[in-house]
């Protein structure tokens, strides 16, 4: 069985007010974040513009104050001509945000004028586990939806 890309859908309310869909995340050290590279699924050409990520503060594991804005976004002729699709894109932040180690933060992505429902929406790719080095994480579809979102980060210590 292969599960290459299952993602998270994202509805329209979900770019509305805090963010629903979001990755938790908390450095081993302080840096300079230059980057981030998620994977998106596109399904049946979702409208959209501007799709950015957005990097908040916590609050009780949850995303609390907007701290940054992606200075680049993607619009659907960007990523694929073709109604589905898979894509690791980029989102690079000017300036750079320095982070602090210590801290927990939330990357959460946005858009304009986005319609997403069950027909039609982006999603954000699940990290699925590694065949070839197994963990104690029992592939199933109703577990890969608990799984972190695949994300790289791009930056240097500070």
């Amino acid at each position: 069985m292969t599960w290459d890309f299952v993602g998270e859908r994202l509805d329209t309310s979900d770019f509305s007010g805090s963010p629903r869909v979001f990755q938790s995340f908390k450095l081993n050290q302080d840096i300079v974040l230059r980057a981030v590279r998620p994977w998106i699924i596109g399904f049946n050409s979702p409208v959209f513009s501007n799709l950015r990520m957005k990097i908040f503060s916590n609050k009780g594991g949850r995303p609390k104050q907007q701290l940054f804005v992606s200075s680049n976004a993607w619009n659907l002729s960007d990523l694929s001509e073709q109604p589905y699709f898979a894509s690791e894109i980029w989102f690079e932040f000017d300036p750079e945000p320095q982070l602090i180690g210590a801290d927990t933060y939330h990357l959460a992505l946005s858009a304009d004028s986005y319609t997403g429902n069950d027909t039609s929406h982006l999603a954000w790719v699940r990290g699925v586990p590694d065949p070839v080095n197994p963990t104690n994480f029992t592939l199933t579809f109703g577990n890969i939806l608990s799984a972190p979102f695949k994300v790289s980060f791009i930056g240097a210590p500070l």
